[in-house]
């Protein structure tokens, strides 16, 4: 995610970097994936010496990885911060 969530207290004036992978993971294993992701199956992730990791296509390995279906900030604004504030959802 690129833009920090309101409940994060800010700044609002940069684009930074603000990881949601703990309310991701919940959101996927509660209410599936579809809805809000498309599971990419096909390839493997490779991890490179100096720790950086990249999605391959080939060879194809029993891993997958999770592509946004609706742009970060609207997901984040949208289900993240009402979850996280405990706000009916949009």
């Amino acid at each position: 995610m690129k833009h920090p969530p309101k409940w994060a207290g800010g700044p609002w004036d940069k684009i930074t970097e603000w990881p949601t992978y703990d309310q991701c993971a919940v959101i996927v294993g509660v209410r599936r994936s579809s809805q809000y992701f498309e599971e990419v199956s096909t390839g493997c992730n490779k991890l490179d010496d100096d720790g950086k990791n990249a999605w391959q296509a080939s060879p194809d390995k029993e891993q997958s990885y999770l592509k946004e279906r609706m742009e970060a900030k609207t997901f984040a604004d949208t289900i993240i911060e009402p979850l996280m504030m405990t706000l009916p959802i949009k």
